[in-house]
């Protein structure tokens, strides 16, 4: 599964899973020619990451 896909299929099980009344994801892309590169920011309305989860990815 590409990268992009597994982040809004997580946004949405976890805008479900918290019950969010208001399901928006909201990606933000900015380009970084210098680099040849694009930075991706995903938001989502979904409960958050359990401590364990933020210490293993943050």
């Amino acid at each position: 599964m590409s990268g992009v896909k597994a982040l809004f299929r997580n946004a949405m099980e976890a805008m479900r899973a918290a019950n969010a009344a208001d399901l928006e994801i909201v990606i933000l892309v900015q380009s970084l020619a210098e680099n040849n590169m694009a930075l991706v920011i995903g938001q989502d309305r979904g409960s958050g990451l359990d401590q364990i989860m933020k210490e293993r990815h943050i």
